[in-house]
């Protein structure tokens, strides 16, 4: 397996602790968009934390909103959100991590 294949599994695992630990979400949705995601934003794509501001970084809009969790699972291991965080508070009441996007943050 080359290393997105693996990385692309390894944040499977972390979908499914959201999850299963905010007691909701999608998990076919989530698993087939994975390997897309993981290319795109660790291969492809022009964007990180420290150019997320920038005029020349790439843009990328999630249209597929079952696929909440494996968005913020690529975000967290690219640096931009604290996957801890999201664990614990996903799907929680008032949290800012739900399992359908909306604008919560510019990523």
């Amino acid at each position: 397996m080359d290393e997105l294949s693996v990385l692309a599994y390894e944040l499977r695992l972390d979908v499914l602790d959201m999850i299963y630990g905010g007691k909701t979400g999608h998990i076919g949705g989530d698993f087939s968009v994975m390997e897309i995601l993981t290319d795109l934003y660790f291969r492809q794509m022009n964007l990180s934390p420290e150019n997320w501001g920038g005029k020349d970084r790439d843009r990328f809009v999630l249209s597929k909103g079952h696929s909440m969790e494996s968005y913020y699972a690529v975000l967290a291991r690219k640096g931009f959100l604290d996957i801890a965080e999201v664990k614990e508070k996903f799907s929680a009441f008032q949290s800012p991590y739900i399992g359908h996007p909306y604008r919560y943050k510019i990523y």
